[in-house]
């Protein structure tokens, strides 16, 4: 449903105003209006398209959470907190289950950050567990032979799909 980078902070493209949508996130009003007045309908208009398998929260949202273990937020996005993302991803994932007969999921940036999505790091994180129905998770060539050893919150991961332990 969106992109990370519809947080970034707003530019003006050929007069179109793109990104600086952080506040959608952190402002409880204008989240409430986004689910009211565009995600709720999208999800009622789709809800039961068969083309449809899953819809995706966010694309890469660990681009954007400031206090994410290992947090690297995109020097442009205006970042948000895990409070703030889990309580907007909750909202959705709420509605997706609510208005539709699909899945739903986060599209994690990399298996570093694979762990964040599972209850018990909520659990652990003292913040609402997220009910997806699967994990998915991003796979970029550059991550090859990357890993993290007995990291306090995301464990140990090699970041290549085909080399885990």
């Amino acid at each position: 449903l969106f992109d990370f980078m519809w947080t970034f902070a707003q530019t003006n493209s050929s007069g179109v105003l793109c990104g600086g949508h952080s506040d959608a996130i952190t402002n409880t009003t204008k989240l409430a209006a986004l689910m009211k007045n565009i995600v709720v309908p999208i999800l009622q208009k789709y809800g039961t398209h068969p083309a449809i398998l899953a819809w995706e929260v966010m694309n890469e949202p660990e681009w954007i959470i400031s206090d994410l273990p290992q947090a690297f937020p995109n020097g442009l996005s205006v970042p948000v907190t895990m409070a703030e993302f889990w309580n907007f991803a909750s909202m959705i994932i709420s509605s997706v289950h609510e208005h539709t007969h699909h899945m739903v999921t986060v599209g994690s940036a990399s298996l570093k950050w694979y762990r964040c999505w599972t209850p018990a790091f909520s659990l652990q994180m003292n913040l609402p567990v997220l009910p997806l129905d699967f994990y998915s998770v991003h796979y970029y060539s550059t991550m090859d032979n990357l890993f993290l050893v007995n990291d306090t919150y995301l464990g140990t991961v090699n970041f290549m799909p085909q080399r885990q332990v």
